[in-house]
Parts: structure tokens; C-alpha cells; sequence
């Protein structure tokens, strides 16, 4: 009969489901990594309803054919044939036909009626498995799901919103290499797969019982019944033809390569035997004989047979079954008679709590006198105890039945013997053990370098194997318990993109690494009616989403207008506990318009970002979000540029912008022309509704953007002597025409007419960074404004801050202000490094006075690191986790609708 807690096994390693689930999830996170030994898909572009092509193939021919077809939606071989032979060249005619009769043969290219075919891009969730009770080849996975769906030309579309949960039965084989020998039979075709990795193979397939993969519409999709059989349809065709599985390498050294699911519910967990004695041939039956569940709802448990510890301790029974000798036992009133003793039977007897160790002896003597003891019974009972990942056997007594006179020096002969052995076998079971937890750790670190295993502390002497002790003894063997520890989870990588052709805003790449996400949180901008209302900001508007991660542009939105995104879902640990995460929201801006090829340290030519729903009586200054500079590298010349005046108004005037906005009206510009008024420094320190009132913002014909001159950084690189001035700069970034005074509508047509050709309508650029939540942080060194050097790489196991500011800029002063909360949050707060782009380093001094900073101030004054980072936005918060990994992006001040760890 099998032995209920390891089978035919020498041992077996139990892994509780949700652990095994925490292991999983870091395979989803470890979709971030380059080259990553095992990982999950977060996201994937998928063919659905492609033909499936058989046997014979043709390679390219057929691939050709099929672009071609596809390219014809509704034309089946035969009309395909008869095109592409009538209008191939002669000498290639004959050979195409024939070629194309033999591939129809072997490739079905007929198109049925309501056809799905096209593009599923589709986001995929943290799995998690759980195992039928008694399975040795079945594992169910459980995945949540969005998709979007872009059908071919001339086929069906499918329901929408494509949002449910997956649940789908999978085949496991484990195909060892050929020196360990198969504990299970290889899936049929794949031996020879079987005899290339040097740790085995995992071959992995869907099942092919439609029953096995279910789809399971979410609450509030609005999906009916029959709609939902339909995605179903088209999930199993996925997960059967769509996704390649390719046979896992193991590897050298994996200890499993067989598996069995026990337990139920919560309770349940995974069971993986694993040989001991080198050589040993697994069971006919591999791992069916396990029936005994030794873990919880977390952790592991490791257990050996009574059949193995028995053979750890032959030794030990071994040199105690040697024992024999005399010894002279005093009888008072008559004479001293000796008895020879002779130990007769050792053996081992396991029981919930203590294994017994029990000595059979008899004692003899030839004296008439004295009587002899031929059934004397000596039990040691031995418990065993857990310290600091160490077996001791404990001592949980002793007695001696059936000695007579003769057994406290029978005992005593006993005792001394057992401390003399038992070491012996103590070392063997701590040799085993430490091997074993080797073995697995070498494995677990196949998913995940960062886990280790921890032994838990203490024993377990009365609740057997149902305890949750560190060491239970039961009567089937001996169980050890632990936990597996370490590992961490990064936070959700917030993408967004466009995408419909502009139309609309994706997240397709956002995910939440070992989790899923459950609802997006859009937010934006709605700017004013006015040109001037434009420029002064707008409305914030927001939308969340459960089902899509298709966002439609909304009407009022504009290419001033800031994008945020904000992702809320699950994550699941790495001790496969579930909590609750937000990803920091992450705002985007719009490239400005208006561009100059100019080193981005030349001076401060910068456009402001405002924070939306301002107040009449609000001062603009502290409406600020943020500045973006208007220098770029010389990219993308031609490709998004607009026509733009540079305007330096009178602003001691009552309506400064009244002279420019009426020669514009009269010019009548047939371009679109955008207008760039240069404010003096210091004019947004007025309240908005004053500003308003002043640029008369109801009756100006073009879009304006206003900003200040800080630091007289446009007066000196345009050069003005007088206000008002204005300059002409085109699509192209080239200066063409000034004019000092007001220009009249006669000198500013010909101008425009000179100067400027009509050039595409510009396509809104979003500004980006050159990195991004999930890639690797460049390397830095710095020295900081006391004189202390340091390296962005020293910081590894740290969350740092990497923070980009100018002194003249508002808003970074009110980020290094909320910086400076964040470093005084006590243990476990972030590394702040605050890199100056300022060419004047004795501001530095004065900023950290005013603030009362303490984190590190670097001069960065060619912006040689925020180039490197493709910082063109100030302020701009860069998050590196501990991995040094950049885990979120923050551009201007921080959005109060969430933020990362620190951010």
C-alpha cells in the first residue's frame, strides 16, 4: 500500500495553491525584464480567424497566397487562382497554376459566410492556477481579459466590450532529460523536444474538450448569453492556434518533473515529489499514491517517508542492535549474579508527535538464584525540533519494561549508546533536509532570483499532520514546514498612446505587473471658447472605464490639452495574497507648436502649463502645473511645426494685444498661424480675470500662448530693442520677418504672404521623455551643491527620486517644497537628487535657504542628465525604484488625483 504522504516517493515537496500563484504572478511581472528565463504576456496583437494551414506546406508560396486573399475578402482558391495565373507574365503563368493546384490540396483558403478574421490586441491579467484534487496532468488557469477587436475588410465584427474572465483546463507534461528517465509519459510528437534541454522540458497544451475553456462575461459588460458564446468561440481558437507554446527548457538540475493537485478550496495545494537516493526509480504509478495534504493556504511543507527516515537512522538501529555484554547486579542477602544482556530487535515506530525507537533485549544469567528476562522492552521516544533551519532530535523519554533488578543499569547502557549514535542520524536528516531546500530554492529562483525559502521555527508534537508547526511527525513520516519569502512587486506602468488614427487615446500598454487592472480613470483638459480662454487654461473633465482601454477623444479636447491616466486593480503578492493598488496618475502634455532648434540651455524660452479650473481671481502664478521649453534636437523638422509670430507687446498699454489681433483679422492668413505673446517677467503675478480683461479675450482671430520673459530669456534671443515687436518664425523653425511696432495689415498680409506656404494641419505630438515606467534608469554620477559625489547605481535597493527643476520656474519651486515632505516621511523614504538646469549655480544657496531643503541640489547647468533623460519639462519627477528600474513619470507639479510610491 502507498504511503498516503509521499506515494511510492522517498519525499515530496507541497506547495499551498496561493503560493504557487504569488510565483506565477512574478512570471507576469517579469514581462518588464530584457531576457527574462520564464515570463508571462501582459498584453498581445493576435491573428484571429486566420486559416489554418495543413499539411503539406508550401512556405512562402502559400504565404503569399494568403496576403492575397486576404487582400480579396470573399474570393475563395479557385477565384484566386484564376486572377493570379491571368495576369502573371507567360513564362510564369504555367508554373504559378500548377504550383497553386497542389497547394489547395493541403491549404483551405474557402471564406464562409459572416466570417470573423482580423487583429485582437488584448490585455491579459496575472493568471492563477489551481489544481483538480487527484490530477497528475491537468491544471486550470484563470485569467481576466479585455480585447479590441479590428475586423478584416468585408468580415464580421465581434461583441463589444470584450471583457470577462477565462478559464481555461491545460495539459502538463514534464519531459525529463534522458539521464534522470521519464517519471511521466512524454506528450506524443514531442520526444525529440525531450532531449535537448539539459533540465527537461515542460510541454504545455490547451485542452482540446471545448468544455475546459469557458469565457465568463464581467458584470456590467452588458454581454448576453449569446454574445458570450461567441468571444468563447473565438478564445479557444486563440489559445489553440492563436499563441505558440513553446516547450519550456528547465533548467540542469530542475528536481520535479511530475505533479499531483491535493486538497480543496483554500486548503488546496500542489504536490512534487522528488527522489532522494540517487538511482532510485520513481513508482509505476508515479505520484498518484499522494493523497495527504500537509500545507495551509500558504507556504510549503516538505515531507519524507517513514520508509526514508528509516533508512537515515539504519545505521543508528544498526550499532544498537550490537549491544550485548555482562553486567553483575547486586541481590541483597545472597551473591552478586552476573546476567549477559543481548539486545534481540530495533525498530522505528512512527506515531503522530514522536517516533519511538524501540529496543527489544533479554538478560541472562546461570545463577540458580536469580531469574532470567527474556522480554524486555526499551522505548526511546524522539521528537524532533526546528532551530535556525537545524533538526535536533529531542528526547521526549524513556522506559524500560520488563528489566526487573537489572534496569536502571540496562537504561543507563541504553542512554549512553543513543548519545553516542544519534548524532549521527541527526546529521543525515539535516543533510537531506538542507539538499532538499537547495534543490528548491535552485527551482523557485527559475521563477524568481529574488525568493528564498524559510524554514518556520519550532515543533509540533500533538496535532501530527495537521499541525502548522515548523516539524510534525506522523505515522507515514516526518513533515517540515516553511514559507517562501523575498521578491517584491513593482508598481503599474502607466502607457498611453494614440491610436484610430488619432481619433482616439489606447492604454493597450498599461498593466499592473502580477495583477489586473479593474477600472481607468481618464482625465483632461476642456480649454476656453477664446483664443485667450485657451491659453488661460480650461475645465477638467474625467471618465472612468471598466470594460475599454480605448479612450475616444472627447469633442472638447484640443492638442493643448494634458491627458491623464490613473489605473486601479488587484495585485497579487508574492505570498499570493491579493491587494488593492492604484498606479499613480500620469499626465502627458502636448508638444508645443511652436519649436526652436536651439541648445536647451541657451536661456529660458519655455510655455506654461496651467492647472485647470481656475478661479476669476485667482493669481496666475500660482496656477502654474508646469513649463515646457520650446528647444528641441533639430528632430522631426517638417513634421509637426506651425506657423508662428512671436509677439512682444506693450504691455504698459491698455489693450496690448488689440493692434496685432486686428492687422491679423485684416490680413486675412490663409495658413493657420499660431501667436506666442511675450509677457514681462513678473505679469503673472495679476489675477486672471485683469489678465483677461486686458488681452480682450473675445476678440482675437488666431490661438495664442502666453508666457513671461524670465530672465529676459526671449528678449535675448530674438534680439528686441523696443515693444512691440513681432517675428515671424515658420513651419520649418526658421526665422523669415521681424517688424518693430505694430505691424498693419498691409505690411503683415505681405509678410505672410512672402514667407509663408500652406503646410499639412498639424497632428498633435505628445511630449516624451527618453525613458519610460519599465525601463532601465540611465546611469548617472553627480556631485551635489555640498560637495558630495555619488552614483545613481550606488542607490540600488532604494526607491529614488531623480527630480528636474529651474529657479526661475514657479511650479519647481513647488515641487522641491512637496520633495522636501516626501524626504522627511522617516524610514523608508525615497532618495531625492534635484538636478538644477539653471547656468547660474549660486541660486542654489538661496533656493535651499528660502525652502529649507536638505536632499541633494546638483548643478546641471548644460542639462547634460536631463538630456539624457529627454527632459524638456519643468519641473519633471522621474521614480526609480529599487531595481533601478524607472517606475513612473511625472511631468509638471504633482496631480492630486494619485501618485506612485514617493511621486
Amino acid at each position: 500500500m502507498a504511503n498516503p504522504l509521499t506515494g511510492g516517493f522517498e519525499a515530496v515537496m507541497q506547495i499551498a495553491m496561493r503560493q504557487i500563484n504569488g510565483l506565477v504572478a512574478t512570471l507576469h511581472q517579469n514581462a518588464a525584464l530584457e531576457n527574462p528565463v520564464l515570463k508571462l504576456i501582459h498584453s498581445a496583437s493576435v491573428r484571429v480567424g486566420d486559416p489554418i494551414q495543413t499539411h503539406p506546406d508550401f512556405g512562402d508560396l502559400s504565404e503569399w497566397v494568403l496576403e492575397v486573399q486576404r487582400a480579396r475578402p470573399g474570393r475563395g482558391l479557385r477565384d484566386v487562382r484564376a486572377e493570379l495565373t491571368a495576369t502573371s507574365p507567360p513564362g510564369v503563368a504555367k508554373v504559378l497554376g500548377d504550383a497553386l493546384a497542389n497547394l489547395g490540396q493541403g491549404l483551405v483558403l474557402e471564406i464562409p459566410p459572416d466570417v470573423i478574421r482580423g487583429l485582437a490586441k488584448i490585455q491579459v491579467s496575472s493568471v492563477t492556477l489551481s489544481a483538480p484534487a487527484g490530477s497528475t496532468s491537468e491544471v486550470t488557469v484563470h485569467a481576466h481579459v479585455r480585447a479590441h477587436y479590428y475586423p478584416d475588410a468585408g468580415t464580421t465584427n465581434l461583441p463589444v466590450p470584450i471583457h470577462g474572465g477565462v478559464r481555461a483546463v491545460f495539459e502538463i507534461h514534464f519531459v525529463p532529460p534522458p539521464s534522470i528517465g521519464f517519471l511521466m509519459a512524454p506528450a506524443p510528437g514531442h520526444l525529440g523536444d525531450a532531449l535537448t534541454g539539459s533540465g527537461g522540458k515542460l510541454v504545455i497544451r490547451p485542452s482540446s474538450d471545448d468544455s475546459k475553456i469557458r469565457f465568463v462575461a464581467e458584470p456590467g459588460s452588458g454581454l448576453s448569453p449569446s454574445e458570450e458564446s461567441r468571444i468563447e468561440a473565438e478564445m479557444r481558437k486563440v489559445l489553440r492556434h492563436g499563441i505558440e507554446l513553446l516547450p519550456v527548457d528547465l533548467p540542469q538540475g530542475f528536481p520535479f518533473h511530475a505533479l499531483k493537485g491535493v486538497g480543496s478550496g483554500a486548503q488546496q495545494a500542489l504536490a512534487l515529489p522528488l527522489t532522494l537516493i540517487p538511482g532510485s526509480s520513481p513508482p509505476a504509478g508515479g505520484p498518484q499514491g499522494i493523497t495527504q495534504s500537509i500545507v495551509g493556504s500558504s507556504g510549503f511543507g516538505f515531507a519524507v517517508s517513514n520508509a526514508f527516515v528509516r533508512a537515515v537512522f539504519k545505521p543508528t538501529t544498526d550499532a544498537l542492535h550490537q549491544i550485548q555484554g555482562d553486567i553483575t547486579v547486586p541481590i541483597e542477602g545472597w551473591w552478586d549474579p552476573t546476567y549477559h544482556y543481548l539486545v534481540t530487535n530495533v525498530e522505528l515506530q512512527f506515531n503522530n508527535g514522536t517516533i519511538d525507537l524501540v529496543i527489544k533485549a533479554k538478560a541472562t544469567t546461570g545463577s540458580w538464584y536469580a531469574p532470567n528476562y527474556e522480554n524486555i522492552v526499551i522505548t526511546q521516544k524522539l521528537a524532533l525540533v526546528l532551530f535556525l533551519g537545524t533538526l535536533f532530535v529531542r528526547d521526549a523519554g524513556l522506559s524500560v519494561n520488563g528489566a526487573g533488578r537489572g534496569t536502571s543499569a540496562i537504561r543507563s547502557i541504553v542512554i549512553s549508546t543513543r548519545n553516542q549514535i544519534l548524532p549521527d542520524a541527526e546529521a543525515s536528516m539535516n543533510t537531506q533536509l538542507q539538499e532538499a531546500m537547495t534543490r528548491f530554492n535552485t527551482a523557485l529562483h527559475s521563477f524568481d532570483p529574488a525568493v528564498s525559502v524559510r524554514l518556520k521555527a519550532g515543533h509540533s508534537e500533538e496535532s501530527g499532520a495537521a499541525a502548522n508547526g515548523a516539524v510534525a511527525v506522523t505515522a507515514d513520516g516526518v513533515i517540515v514546514r516553511g514559507d517562501i519569502v523575498g521578491g517584491a512587486r513593482n508598481a503599474p506602468v502607466i502607457d498611453i498612446a494614440d491610436t484610430h488614427q488619432g481619433t482616439a487615446f489606447t492604454a493597450f500598454k498599461s498593466w499592473i505587473p502580477g495583477g489586473r487592472i479593474t477600472r481607468f480613470i481618464w482625465s483632461w483638459v476642456e480649454n476656453g471658447s477664446t483664443p485667450i480662454e485657451t491659453a488661460l487654461g480650461g475645465v477638467e473633465k474625467s471618465f472612468a472605464d471598466e470594460h475599454s482601454f480605448i479612450f475616444p477623444k472627447p469633442p472638447g479636447i484640443s492638442d493643448l490639452s494634458r491627458i491623464c491616466l490613473r489605473i486601479e486593480g488587484r495585485q497579487t503578492m508574492p505570498n499570493g495574497s491579493e491587494v488593492a493598488i492604484a498606479g499613480g496618475t500620469t499626465c502627458e502634455v502636448s508638444a508645443p507648436a511652436f519649436e526652436l532648434d536651439l541648445p536647451s540651455w541657451w536661456a529660458p524660452l519655455a510655455l506654461p502649463i496651467w492647472t485647470p479650473d481656475l478661479a476669476d481671481d485667482v493669481v496666475m502664478r500660482d496656477a502654474l502645473a508646469g513649463h515646457v521649453a520650446v528647444q528641441t534636437a533639430g528632430t522631426e523638422r517638417d513634421a509637426s511645426g506651425a506657423h508662428t509670430l512671436v509677439y512682444f507687446p506693450d504691455w504698459r498699454s491698455a489693450r496690448p494685444l488689440e493692434a496685432l489681433g486686428a492687422a491679423l483679422t485684416q490680413a486675412r492668413v490663409a495658413s493657420p498661424i499660431e501667436v506666442v505673446a511675450v509677457l514681462p517677467a513678473g505679469s503673472f503675478d495679476q489675477r486672471r480675470k485683469d489678465i483677461e480683461s486686458k488681452l480682450a479675450a473675445d476678440r482675437f482671430p488666431a490661438r495664442v500662448h502666453l508666457t513671461e520673459d524670465d530672465e529676459d530669456g526671449w528678449s535675448r534671443t530674438f534680439g528686441v530693442a523696443k515693444t512691440p515687436s513681432v517675428f515671424l518664425i515658420n513651419a520649418r523653425r526658421e526665422f523669415v520677418w521681424k517688424h518693430e511696432g505694430d505691424p498693419t495689415p498691409a505690411v503683415l498680409a505681405a509678410a505672410l504672404y512672402k514667407h509663408l506656404a500652406p503646410v499639412p494641419a498639424r497632428r498633435p505630438r505628445r511630449l516624451r521623455l527618453a525613458v519610460k515606467p519599465g525601463s532601465r534608469a540611465p546611469e548617472v554620477m553627480f556631485q551635489d551643491d555640498r560637495g558630495n559625489g555619488g552614483a545613481l547605481h550606488r542607490l540600488r535597493g532604494r526607491h529614488v527620486l531623480l527630480n528636474f527643476w529651474q529657479a526661475w520656474s514657479a511650479p519647481c519651486l513647488t515641487e522641491l517644497r512637496r520633495l522636501q515632505g516626501v524626504h522627511e516621511a522617516g524610514k523608508g523614504s525615497p532618495v531625492v537628487i534635484a538636478f538644477h538646469g539653471g547656468t547660474d549655480s549660486k541660486v542654489l544657496s538661496e533656493i535651499r535657504k528660502r525652502l529649507g531643503t536638505s536632499f541633494a541640489f546638483v548643478q546641471d547647468s548644460e542639462q547634460r542628465v536631463a538630456r539624457l533623460y529627454g527632459v524638456r519639462c519643468w519641473p519633471t519627477t522621474i521614480a526609480v525604484n529599487p531595481a533601478g528600474d524607472v517606475e513612473h513619470v511625472q511631468m509638471g507639479v504633482a496631480h492630486e488625483h494619485g501618485r506612485a510610491k514617493g511621486v
